[in-house]
């Protein structure tokens, strides 16, 4: 996987998006008004997740950084290498937007 950098957060419409980048990919974490679902796209795949079905949104520690991982009930979402600094802006942009997650 290509490691991502926070890059930043913008807003369309009722929409809040958050961006990463990295050297083949770009990843945009996209998260509704409504607080119904979560968009993940990137080059390479596009999924939709549920609010309902986030049970966490975490850093998950590896020896080159670590991964963003949505935790669903049914699936763990891998989104891309990232590092803990950068995961803890993109922790801060979600937390200060208010949005009912947990975050690891």
């Amino acid at each position: 996987m290509d490691k991502l950098t926070y890059s930043r957060s913008y807003s369309y419409g009722s929409t809040y998006a958050l961006q990463f980048v990295g050297k083949s990919d770009d990843v945009t974490v996209a998260f509704d008004g409504k607080g119904e679902e979560i968009t993940v796209k990137g080059l390479r795949y596009k999924y939709l997740i549920r609010f309902s079905d986030v049970e966490s949104i975490s850093y998950k520690e590896m020896k080159e950084g670590g991964i963003l991982v949505i935790q669903t009930s049914e699936k763990i979402n891998e989104v891309g290498v990232i590092d803990k600094f950068n995961f803890d802006l993109f922790a801060d942009e979600v937390k200060s937007r208010a949005f009912n997650l947990k975050l690891n």
